[in-house]
């Protein structure tokens, strides 16, 4: 699984943009995904960073998007009213779909 998170405040309209959608239980091929781990990999990344423990969950809508549905966007949301999404790939990867996430990552890294 692989996620990028970025912190959004609450209202943020990227985030209200991305048409989501709340059937979830519904698409067969999401059921392997370990949530639970999500979760505690995402308070494990905040705790490191923040340096004080913190909670989240997972909101209940999610996005697929691009052309042929290859990625899952999930909201996280913290105690704190802190918003992160996850962006999970839902293919195998390649050398090629390594290196589009790795420039993705140093883009969102320098935004």
């Amino acid at each position: 699984m692989i996620a990028s998170t970025s912190d959004m405040p609450p209202n943020s309209d990227e985030i209200t943009a991305l048409n989501w959608t709340t059937n979830i239980d519904q698409e067969d091929e999401l059921r392997s995904i370990n949530w639970g781990g999500l979760i505690q990999y995402a308070i494990d990344v905040r705790t490191q960073r923040d340096e004080k423990e913190n909670t989240c969950q997972l909101s209940s809508e999610y996005n697929k998007h691009n052309k042929d549905g290859f990625n899952l966007v999930r909201r996280l949301d913290f105690q704190d009213g802190i918003r992160w999404v996850a962006r999970i790939q839902l293919h195998i990867s390649t050398l090629e779909s390594a290196e589009r996430l790795i420039h993705k990552v140093h883009i969102i890294a320098v935004v």
